[in-house]
């Protein structure tokens, strides 16, 4: 197919600079397939050759937040409660790469107030058991009151608890979080 003045095939090798992060990284790639969509405009399938796997968690994080933006506006969002400030703005900035809204909860009472709040909906809620000893109760509330919502757990120690049903042990990366949402 001619883009432009190239000619691309499926098969046809090519460099692609990706610009993740603001670091720009050349890789490899081999064409899929090439679609002329109705609008004159041209989509390229691509498989990536021998990339860094650091590359690929982050491009799953793009892709995941791509996504994930678009559906539908009113997306249920994820209730956090007891991350530190460093945790807390990291889980912001993951979430929010992955096209989620995120509430930071002050106090457990708040996030009991918040799943019942019948204005906003939340599909998951994500306590950090190393700084709140009313986190495993929390989510135990949590599954007996509001059942459809995904509880996630973060922590620097192991956790064993029937109302987890994923635990995140730190230090966790952004593809990490993204699996852990969409399997819970």
């Amino acid at each position: 197919m001619l883009i432009g003045d190239l000619a691309l095939s499926p098969g046809e090798e090519i460099q692609v600079l990706l610009n993740i992060g603001g670091a720009p990284v050349l890789v490899s790639a081999s064409i899929v397939r090439v679609h002329e969509q109705t609008n004159h405009q041209t989509s390229i399938a691509v498989s990536f050759l021998d990339v860094p796997q650091d590359i690929v968690d982050r491009i799953e994080v793009l892709v995941l937040g791509a996504l994930e933006q678009q559906r539908t506006s009113s997306r249920p969002g994820v209730l956090v409660f007891g991350a530190d400030a460093d945790h807390r703005s990291k889980l912001e900035q993951d979430l929010a790469r992955i096209g989620r809204a995120t509430l930071i909860a002050a106090t457990a009472l708040e996030v009991i107030w918040h799943l019942e709040d019948r204005d906003r909906t939340y599909d998951a809620v994500i306590v950090d058991l190393d700084r709140e000893r009313a986190g495993l109760e929390l989510l135990r509330h949590t599954q007996e009151s509001h059942p459809a919502v995904a509880r996630l757990a973060m922590s620097g120690r192991p956790v064993e608890a029937a109302a987890i049903q994923s635990l995140l042990t730190k230090p966790f990366d952004p593809a990490a979080l993204a699996r852990a949402l969409r399997i819970a």
